[in-house]
């Protein structure tokens, strides 16, 4: 039958689960046709005449594999399957070795597996299901079922969809065609699936290396070998077309060489358990005993039986959690390092990324990948721009091209553990790719440069969503969308901006009051600036309003037509302008599911986690910075933070000018169509009046409030700073349990371990923001910050609770956390705002030290040297 089948159906290869096995061979084969099966003889594949040159790769206990030759890649084919009667995780296991041992290689997986899932046909899923979706997301691989399939398994009144295809990457899902032969008889209770896929082009999956362990030597030496063709290929692109097709052939050659280098990482499916041992194993099998003794036992005897059961049953859980807790113990006094696991476990609030398509409500139906463009659509939704953008008529001025020494001054400072976007590829690739042949990132950017474009490929982002926490799960706009995208584009992102905000601070074009995402400003500038006006008004008796206003989404709704105009509007146009407003046009972001990816188009909105996001938005943000404000009208910003200090003698004046000054702000986020938070957007009155302003904004009342958060401190109407230092000793009480955690009375971390998280975690809580709150410290503030630091002491020097605060200072060397803030404050004063100040009453005149250069004195590419220091000798040198 199966050869008459072939003979119609012409297949080079044919999978199978629980064949008719004679003497260890498939039963029925023709001779000329070759076999292999798994050592239990469940899983069989069969490779025809026309499939050239199969190779065996392995044979498991539930899973064989081959290899064979497509184009020029090679393509490992794995049958496999699973009894329903047994444990599925075997299997799993064992597959997933294999593909592990294939370093990135492609491959098919043909699987019965007798697993439920809504995600290949089923109406329920159960757990073998869920595990069988846990192991193709761990290994980034994508489920080939055709959503709507008929059933591929029939017997009298029932059926199923046990069979699964699941593929290594994007690419074959979308070059590869399944079906379900219903018409096509079979002898099997099983129907014939067809296969077919073409491969074309080459396969570019989304691969995560394991660079952090070597193999960077060989990786260099391949590239080494491929430079002269990529340098050449670099060379012969003239158009932005030929820019895309290059920027794939370059993330596909880098990606080859590191699967020849470098390991792939791996998700595991299952946890490593540390804690069990062969006292709990014994245990377990005694109370299964005891409980098969009693399903056996009748009356009294059962009854025996089940009481003994469930004594050892009470035993075992307080052995596994004893278990647990030592275990935990142990390790965590044997970690030495200081900031690991342990760390992260204690201190770090950050959650996996979250599957949606579990949580969000019922009423989202159909496939994975439809739930995903859907969530997608709500996150990302489509905007028809109204707003005309303004076309300059002028010639770009042409800036120089890209530098060795700027190109090597940014990958210097690339961050080696941010996760890669599409292509795999993640920075300690690039630095390996640099140090190998500099030429291929210089020239490929460069090239982007003359053609004042940025590559499509590089504007693809994947999507990864982390729960906002105190949001309802089930609303998708309770997730925080990040965008991982591919290091190529951020390098490039890098240079243009370097440029760029190189020639706004040159020319002085942001805003004094913008103190987000620019050198040399800060929070601390921010925080002074902001309490420096409302303490010169408060000193004048004028009344006052501070305002702070929030907007909805300020990064996810900023209009392209605003960020291009602002552009044009602030500087001239150069081949560098143009090639980041080209980072605005024909952007997607994409979601992984198991049947492949969702793909929307981005028309909106800065992607959070690309560096060209935040000086768009200051772009924009600099045009309400820039209005025609009155006198006694103070606005600033960090970021899309924005603040509002509007102060008058008299309590209609200032209300005059809130409601003004609100009208001008109201109507530019109008233009930008941008929305204001009214939840969130909230005033403070500084003044002696019993029934002050009040404020609304377009007819709707703004909260009145006594205290106020900005930018991480918070302010009171009197400007006491109690209120702040309470709120800090609430959030610190949070992280004195935490670390309690990871550091016992005889156990956890050492006691200089300790020290250093309180010194470099708690204490840089504690003193945030002290140059606003810290100057001028009350014995009241003196005596709540010894009651903060005092636990954290203890905890430290595992000191008896009866030893004073003041033995502890000098037993652990930590000084008085006034004196820290205090220190804190002054410091910043002298070094970042060069005011004079005075510590232990000798006066410090900010004009005898030296400024601190942020940024480039110079033009990027003029910056020549490594080090600013000249080994040029000097023409006269001074003798005795």
């Amino acid at each position: 039958m199966l050869a008459k089948t072939a003979k119609k159906e012409l297949p080079d290869i044919i999978l199978v689960q629980e064949p008719y096995v004679k003497d260890n061979k498939i039963e029925g084969l023709p001779g000329y046709w070759k076999s292999w099966l798994s050592k239990n003889n469940k899983a069989g594949i069969i490779a025809l005449p026309t499939c050239n040159n199969p190779i065996f790769l392995l044979s498991g206990n539930d899973i064989v594999a081959i290899k064979i030759q497509v184009n020029s890649s090679p393509l490992s084919i794995i049958s496999s399957y699973s009894s329903p009667y047994c444990e599925i995780d075997q299997n799993l296991n064992e597959t997933s070795n294999l593909i592990t041992s294939l370093q990135g290689e492609d491959y098919l997986i043909g699987a019965d597996l007798n697993a439920h899932s809504q995600s290949w046909g089923y109406s329920d899923f159960d757990t073998r299901g869920e595990k069988v979706l846990n192991f193709i997301s761990s290994l980034n691989s994508q489920l080939l079922n055709t959503p709507g399939a008929p059933p591929s398994y029939e017997q009298r009144n029932t059926k199923g969809w046990p069979d699964v295809t699941i593929v290594s990457s994007t690419d074959l899902v979308n070059n590869s065609n399944w079906q379900v032969l219903e018409d096509l008889e079979s002898y099997s209770d099983h129907k014939f699936i067809r296969i077919i896929i073409n491969r074309d082009q080459h396969i570019l999956s989304y691969n995560r290396f394991k660079t952090i362990f070597g193999g960077h030597k060989k990786f260099q030496n391949i590239i080494k070998l491929k430079a002269q063709n990529i340098l050449q290929r670099i060379s012969n692109t003239n158009t932005p077309e030929e820019l895309d097709d290059l920027t794939t052939f370059l993330q596909q050659e880098i990606n080859m060489a590191c699967r020849k280098s470098y390991k792939l990482k791996k998700t595991p499916s299952t946890p490593i358990i540390s804690w069990w041992n062969p006292q709990l194993e014994t245990r377990k099998k005694e109370i299964s005993a005891l409980k098969r003794r009693a399903q056996r036992s009748f009356d009294a005897e059962k009854a025996h039986f089940q009481l003994k059961a469930k004594i050892k049953q009470s035993i075992f859980k307080k052995e596994v959690l004893s278990a647990k807790r030592n275990c935990f113990k142990r390790n965590c006094t044997q970690d030495e390092n200081v900031y690991g696991k342990f760390f992260k476990i204690a201190f770090k609030n950050s959650a996996p990324p979250t599957d949606l398509f579990t949580l969000i409500d019922n009423q989202q139906r159909g496939s994975p990948r439809d739930i995903a463009k859907s969530i997608l659509k709500t996150l990302y939704p489509t905007t028809i721009e109204t707003t005309n953008q303004i076309q300059s008529p002028k010639q770009p001025i042409i800036e120089p091209p890209f530098t060795n020494k700027e190109l090597k001054e940014i990958i210097r400072f690339l961050p080696t553990n941010k996760a890669p976007g599409n292509d795999g590829i993640d920075f300690i690739i690039i630095k390996q790719l640099f140090q190998a042949c500099p030429s291929i990132l210089r020239n490929y950017y460069n090239k982007c440069l003359h053609l004042q474009k940025f590559p499509t490929p590089l504007k693809e982002g994947i999507i990864v969503l982390f729960h906002k926490k105190g949001k309802e799960e089930r609303n998708i706009s309770s997730y925080r969308p990040i965008t991982l995208l591919p290091t190529l584009g951020k390098i490039l992102e890098k240079l243009l901006l370097q440029r760029f905000n190189y020639t706004l601070e040159k020319e002085k074009k942001l805003h004094k009051f913008q103190f987000g995402f620019r050198e040399g400003k800060s929070v601390d500038l921010a925080l002074h600036s902001l309490i420096s006006k409302i303490s010169e008004a408060k000193q004048k008796g004028l009344q006052t309003l501070f305002i702070s206003i929030d907007i909805k989404g300020a990064f996810d709704n900023l209009l392209y037509s605003s960020i291009k105009n602002s552009i044009d509007n602030i500087t001239n146009k150069t081949n560098v302008t143009e090639s980041l407003k080209d980072i605005l046009s024909n952007r997607k972001v994409i979601i992984q599911t198991q049947e492949g990816p969702a793909i929307w188009q981005q028309t909106k909105g800065c992607a959070q986690g690309s560096c060209s996001g935040p000086a768009f938005w200051n772009l924009v943000a600099d045009n309400i910075l820039k209005a025609d404000w009155p006198q006694n009208v103070h606005l600033q910003a960090f970021a899309d933070d924005f603040a509002f200090v509007i102060s008058h003698k008299t309590k209609d004046g200032v209300q005059q000018l809130a409601n003004r000054a609100i009208t001008t702000f109201s109507n530019w986020a109008e233009l930008n169509k941008l929305q204001i938070s009214l939840e969130k957007t909230k005033y403070m009155y500084l003044g002696n009046l019993i029934n002050p302003a009040r404020i609304k904004w377009n007819n709707t009342r703004i909260q009145k409030v006594s205290t106020l958060r900005y930018l991480g401190i918070i302010i009171d109407d009197k400007l006491k700073w109690i209120p702040h230092i309470k709120e800090k000793g609430t959030k610190a009480l949070q992280q004195y349990q935490h670390f309690q955690r990871i550091a016992g009375k005889n156990w956890g971390l050492t006691t200089a371990n300790r020290k250093l998280i309180y010194k470099t975690v708690i204490e840089r809580m504690l003193c945030h923001g002290a140059v606003a709150w810290a100057q001028k410290i009350t014995e009241s503030m003196k005596r709540k910050l010894n009651t903060i630091q005092r636990k954290f002491l203890l905890l430290i020097t595992k000191a008896y609770h009866t030893t004073a605060t003041n033995s502890l200072q000098v037993i652990t060397g930590i000084p008085p956390l006034h004196l820290t803030a205090n220190k804190e404050a002054k410091f910043i004063k002298i070094s970042r705002l060069r005011l004079p100040t005075q510590v232990l009453n000798t006066p410090l005149d900010p004009t005898k030290y030296e400024v601190i250069q942020r940024g480039h004195q110079m033009h990027p590419a003029k910056f020549l040297i490594d080090k600013q220091i000249t080994t040029q000798p000097l023409k006269e040198y001074p003798t005795a």
